[in-house]
């Protein structure tokens, strides 16, 4: 099998700015995203219960909505997208950050500006949960036009959970309960 480098060249570029862009997740940047994770994103999916990246990573390739963001050195910066839920309710904004996020963090900002624009071409909203270990992230989300909810438990340790409605689309209704017409 080829190395993720060798489908670097062929990669839709879906976004791009600065040389940076977003590209749909493919099945050849699981070991990549997998190999390169930052420490506190291991940290997060152990606290979530997750005992293998590679489990996690699977999961949301099979069951997700998956974007994978390069600088303009072609190097992986973060992977990103949205989990839905069978109950119709806003899905789950979900980050998760290469070890090469603390020179990166500038493009990462503006490359996660530019995903959750194109999110908001679909959805009435997002929500996000951090855990309140993480101040820095949970400036971030603030920065993206999320606003903190309060406080979801999760286990052990505490999460705030954030939602960001559409700021396009002005919807007071349950879409899944309006009647289709024709």
């Amino acid at each position: 099998m080829m190395g993720s480098k060798s489908f670097i060249i062929s990669e839709k570029k879906l976004m791009e700015r600065s040389g940076a862009y977003l590209t749909p997740m493919k099945q050849h940047h699981i070991a990549e995203v997998t190999n390169n994770l930052c420490p506190e994103t291991l940290e997060e999916l152990n606290n979530l219960g997750w005992r293998h990246p590679l489990d996690v990573i699977l999961e949301v390739y099979d069951r997700s909505e998956v974007y994978v963001c390069r600088n303009s050195k072609k190097e992986f910066i973060f992977l990103s997208g949205l989990t839905f839920s069978e109950q119709g309710e806003f899905p789950l904004f979900f980050s998760m950050f290469s070890n090469k996020i603390r020179k990166n963090k500038y493009t990462a900002f503006k490359m996660s500006k530019l995903l959750i624009n194109l999110f908001d071409i679909t959805e009435l909203g997002m929500t996000i949960q951090i855990s309140h270990k993480y101040p820095n992230m949970m400036h971030w989300a603030v920065m993206l036009g999320f606003e903190p909810m309060g406080f979801v438990s999760s286990k052990n340790p505490e999460y705030v959970e954030f939602v960001r409605c559409n700021p396009n689309k002005i919807n007071v209704y349950n879409n899944s309960l309006r009647p289709i017409s024709h």
